[in-house]
């Protein structure tokens, strides 16, 4: 016999209990939005100061080297892959954790205004 808890569930062979994730709300489409918008700052920042000043005024050394070996093509998936991968993690985790998905969705909207920001700040 079960008391509802997760751990007892999984000891007497019952399934986990799978927490269902209904329609968004706006709250969190909001949020995703804010994510997306972001980061299309952070990347259009970065093509223009790029364009005026050369790769070497990049501050971010993750970012050069994925430009210098992979081109402006290979930093544009990069970015898109890391900003889908937030994105669906924050998805993924919000049936069970919904401080936690929030919270990670802040943190990727922060570091896209950090980062568009700092290159704006370079222009």
């Amino acid at each position: 016999m079960s008391n509802g808890r997760p751990g007892d569930a999984l000891s007497n062979g019952e399934p986990y209990p799978v927490a269902q994730r209904g329609p968004l709300t706006v709250p969190q489409l909001v949020a995703l939005t804010a994510l997306a918008v972001a980061h299309l700052f952070d990347y259009t920042s970065f093509l223009v100061l790029v364009s005026r000043h050369g790769l070497a005024a990049e501050a971010n050394p993750i970012v050069v080297r994925i430009a210098q070996t992979a081109g402006i093509p290979g930093l544009t998936i990069a970015k898109l892959g890391t900003v889908a991968f937030a994105a669906s993690l924050m998805l993924i985790i919000l049936p069970r954790r919904p401080k936690l998905a929030m919270a990670l969705v802040v943190f990727g909207v922060a570091a896209g205004l950090l980062g568009g920001l700092s290159n704006v700040a370079s222009l």
